[in-house]
């Protein structure tokens, strides 16, 4: 069965991208207790799980490990208004859930239970209470697992969107979907989805009437997607970025090593000497190198933009450009002053 989303123009030029740490956690706390479907992980699940290993988490609990595992709450994770948003906001917009909101997707996420636990009828008898218990759940298990993690995940989310909105505005929406899930498929503005990965259960055919879709890249919906498709949320569809594999690949080589890598041992050696400005001959010298090897080495340096020569009587001396600079402060952090960049360049 297809779930069919129809986009009209309007709802093409509304259609926008975002991510956010609140979906993160909310998914990654499943994934952490269903490793064995997301194995790609499991790095990461062994060191949630070490990290929690003494906290309950009730509340979370209670809305994403469900007997409906199908059906996660919206309201748990509503959707960004801003492509960049921060945790603490997203909680905030969590805390202001609507009771009625809370209580409707809560009972239709155990609506197949004749008996709701302690911790899920609280979410009906008292909205507030219970949203207060489940944010701080949500911050503390942001806190140990995801937290220290962040900043590789956005960057891994943020490459995903840069490509797709390249993709849209080269190639339009058939270029932004053609490769986002095996199981999604557009053409001429109709999206359809396979539905059993859709928490939408009204009918097949959706009309977004102008509003646009949310595209989300998540790290932890591996290897489906998630879609929030009710009122009062703006339509989302969440899927997996590229490059969600090498998330957690062991730790880079040594830096001196991971330059070597990158630009050779020889131009590795010759970008490194030049702390101060030095000659073809001074560099060949220090290295014990060949000028004429030197020289071809700061040949290609000086054409990749990473060296610039300054001719100074009949001798051309070499230093690292700012691009040079920023390289090795990139591999080698502390070791250089940008600041010192302009003295060299009046040599």
């Amino acid at each position: 069965m297809k779930k069919r989303l129809h986009l009209s123009t309007l709802d093409l030029t509304r259609t926008r991208f975002a991510f956010s740490p609140l979906f993160e956690t909310a998914m990654g706390f499943g994934v952490m207790h269903d490793p064995s479907r997301h194995a790609i992980h499991l790095p990461w699940i062994c060191k949630a799980r070490e990290a929690t290993e003494h906290l309950k988490f009730e509340f979370i609990h209670a809305l994403v490990r469900t007997p409906k595992a199908s059906y996660v709450p919206d309201f748990l994770t509503p959707p960004p208004s801003t492509p960049l948003p921060e945790f603490t906001d997203e909680i905030r917009a969590l805390l202001a859930t609507d009771h009625e909101i809370v209580r409707r997707e809560v009972k239709r996420t155990w609506e197949d239970q004749t008996e709701l636990p302690k911790v899920v009828q609280a979410f009906i008898d008292d909205p507030q209470s219970a949203l207060e218990q489940l944010a701080h759940e949500l911050q503390t298990f942001w806190a140990l697992t995801l937290e220290p993690h962040w900043t590789k995940i956005r960057a891994t989310l943020e490459s995903d969107v840069l490509t797709r909105a390249r993709n849209l505005a080269l190639g339009g929406a058939k270029a932004l979907f053609q490769d986002l899930n095996p199981l999604v498929r557009y053409q001429d503005g109709l999206l359809e989805l396979d539905k059993s990965f859709c928490q939408n259960d009204d009918g097949t055919d959706i009309d977004l009437e102008g509003r646009g879709l949310l595209l989300m890249p998540s790290a932890f919906v591996f290897p489906k997607f998630m879609t929030i498709l009710d009122p009062p949320w703006q339509p989302v569809l969440a899927y997996t970025p590229r490059g969600v594999a090498n998330l957690w690949m062991n730790e880079p080589p040594p830096a001196n090593q991971a330059l070597e890598m990158l630009l050779g041992a020889g131009r590795s050696e010759v970008l490194l000497s030049l702390e101060t400005p030095l000659s073809t001959l001074e560099v060949a010298t220090r290295l014990g190198l060949s000028s004429s090897g030197v020289s071809e080495h700061l040949g290609v340096l000086r054409q990749t933009g990473l060296v610039e020569g300054h001719r100074r009587g009949r001798s051309v001396y070499y230093s690292l450009s700012r691009t040079g600079c920023a390289l090795l402060d990139l591999f080698l952090p502390s070791t250089l002053d940008l600041e010192l960049v302009p003295e060299l360049e009046g040599v």
